[in-house]
């Protein structure tokens, strides 16, 4: 198959995982307003290469009490959290004179990013250290899909509360915990702040007044929603839009790492490395 055949299926699929989790998203809102309870959801295919997850979730309306940022945190003054990149958006990670740089897209509420990082994360660090490149990390919210639903926001705005007290070190072991527990996309239950406070308890020396508080306040809420319009207007060296999560580029050429069951394994990570080098 040519690369161009390639990207074309790549974007296929892309295309049909977006329908299919807007046709959930709208299935889901229809059945909690007429007070429906829990709801089955399948149908999450894999970003790139076009195979069905199966998953399932509720659509019970169980959020109505939860903890939630204030309203009019998204319309307060812009605040970028400590230790982010230069560019006020992406978090860096290895040498920042390294000249090759590894972009990772991923969404908080994104089911094969948690897959990506659980299997091949490591491995992008690993390599990070070894000087084969530089990462940047930048992360979407286009999986809040209705104005109702805020948990990629409130998660990303939770981890730049990390960055800003713990720097990248905290940053990526709160990120690890929040793939780990990441709750199914239709529940939203990100949304509720007491749930990313409540896994932060997991990251040693993370869960501070002054991190619960930024948390709490959604203090780095204007800059998750700067980050996800970032994410929105970002392209590849093909001149294509990102589209998707997970997403990963070195030096803006695309990187095939999904296969037909899932990610990459961490030695086909670093052999595709290898040959986009």
């Amino acid at each position: 198959m040519s690369s161009r055949n390639s990207w074309q299926n790549k974007q296929s699929a892309r295309e049909r995982l977006k329908a299919d989790r807007e046709r959930a998203a709208r299935r889901s809102k229809l059945r909690r307003r007429l007070g429906i309870g829990a709801v089955a959801v399948a149908a999450v295919a894999a970003a790139a290469a076009g195979v069905v997850f199966a998953g399932s979730a509720s659509g019970s309306g169980e959020g109505d009490n939860w903890a939630r940022i204030p309203a009019d945190a998204a319309s307060k003054p812009l605040k970028t959290p400590k230790n982010v990149a230069t560019d006020g958006i992406t978090v860096p990670y290895g040498d920042p004179h390294n000249a090759n740089v590894l972009s990772v897209y991923e969404d908080p509420r994104c089911s094969i990013c948690k897959m990506f990082e659980q299997t091949d994360g490591d491995e992008v660090r690993r390599l990070a250290d070894q000087g084969k490149y530089r990462v940047e990390y930048h992360s979407a919210t286009f999986l809040d899909r209705s104005a109702d639903e805020s948990g990629s926001r409130t998660a990303l705005a939770a981890l730049g509360a990390a960055l800003d007290q713990g720097g990248v070190p905290k940053y990526l072991a709160y990120k690890k915990v929040l793939f780990e527990n990441q709750p199914e996309e239709q529940t939203d239950r990100f949304a509720d702040t007491d749930y990313p406070l409540e896994l932060a308890g997991k990251v040693p020396g993370l869960k501070t007044p002054a991190f619960e508080r930024e948390v709490r306040e959604g203090m780095f809420v204007p800059w998750a929603v700067k980050t996800g319009k970032a994410f929105n207007d970002a392209k590849a060296r093909d001149g294509k839009p990102i589209g998707g999560t997970p997403t990963v580029l070195l030096n803006g050429a695309r990187l095939n790492v999904l296969t037909q069951t899932g990610p990459v394994a961490p030695t086909g990570f670093a052999a595709e490395v290898e040959r986009a080098h």
